[in-house]
């Protein structure tokens, strides 16, 4: 029976140089600038919490983060491979989006997104 995790998830996860030591620095940074009565995000608000309330560690804030990424992550790809699909069933569209990206880029060297109103609306 498989695990539901696998070795190579739990070493990207938790191994040095992962993910887990990545909102570790995160937590730092954000403890080195925190601002208790200006909480700048979710991070500041959940250091806060951890800081009044002696049952919350900063080990509860962590994997608090990291269970939010990892929601985020697979939200996000379900929503990219539906963008994926219903691109390539309307091939008129995303040939428009492509000239409307292709074209903000050679004026502005950059795509910026209000000047992208088609792709905008495409992805909304």
């Amino acid at each position: 029976m498989r695990g539901l995790a696998s070795d190579e998830f739990l070493e990207t996860l938790f191994g040095g140089n992962g993910f887990y030591e990545y909102i570790l620095h995160q937590i730092k940074q954000h403890r080195e600038q925190l601002d208790v009565s200006n909480p700048r995000d979710y991070l500041d608000v959940l250091m806060i919490e951890a800081e009044n309330n002696s049952s919350m560690g900063y080990a509860t804030v962590c994997q608090t983060m990291i269970g939010l990424y990892l929601g985020a992550s697979d939200t996000l790809s379900n929503t990219l491979r539906w963008l994926v699909l219903i691109l390539a069933e309307f091939p008129d569209v995303q040939e428009k989006c492509y000239h409307e990206v292709r074209q903000a880029f050679d004026v502005e060297g950059e795509v910026i997104k209000e000047k992208c109103p088609y792709l905008k609306l495409v992805v909304q």
